[in-house]
């Protein structure tokens, strides 16, 4: 969504004055509408509201007006936003089952080697490291103060991998004892 696209909606002589509400509310809440972005949406919509502020300055009454309705249908769509990211457990109850979230318990660094290992299977890596290091944060109710630093150390250190090895032994003997379970009828 830009400001581009409203100046030219609003430059349509052919529209009329709820012709270009509706396009412009259509563009709005149809870019509003896609949950994987809402914070850039709200970035977006902030910056958009303080130029339609500055637009309206230059404006014909007709387009003064126009603008006034668009603000108001901007303000709201913020309010929405501002909603969903303070109650995040709420814009998801569709979409995921509902679930307590639990502490991460094990070490940081070791968290951080998962992170690093799940880079490339999110997304075929085009994903940050520091997105899927907000994901774990916000699962595990963890916080990862500066992730780059703990990667530091753990480049430093003599294994590279010692979390990771440490849950492959683990997970082979989980596997063996499984494996040696009599099977359920």
């Amino acid at each position: 969504m830009s400001i581009d696209v409203i100046i030219n909606v609003l430059s349509d002589s052919n529209l009329s004055e709820r012709e270009k509400f509706d396009s412009i509310c259509n563009n709005l809440q149809e870019y509003c509408l896609q949950p994987d972005h809402i914070l850039n949406c709200y970035r977006v919509l902030m910056r958009l509201k303080s130029e339609l502020i500055e637009l309206s300055k230059e404006a014909d009454q007709s387009g003064e007006r126009v603008i006034a309705r668009v603000l108001n249908t901007v303000k709201t769509e913020l309010k929405i936003i501002k909603y969903q990211i303070e109650n995040p457990q709420l814009m998801l109850k569709n979409e995921m089952p509902k679930f307590k979230r639990k502490h991460w318990t094990a070490s940081i660094p070791g968290l951080v080697e998962i992170i690093y290992l799940m880079k490339n299977c999110v997304d075929n890596g085009d994903v940050e490291v520091k997105e899927i290091a907000d994901w774990f944060e916000y699962i595990f109710q963890v916080k990862l103060n500066n992730i780059y630093k703990i990667i530091e150390q753990i480049a430093s250190r003599k294994s590279k991998t010692k979390f990771l090895d440490e849950e492959t032994l683990n997970l082979t003997k989980f596997l063996e004892d499984f494996s040696l379970r009599k099977p359920r009828s």
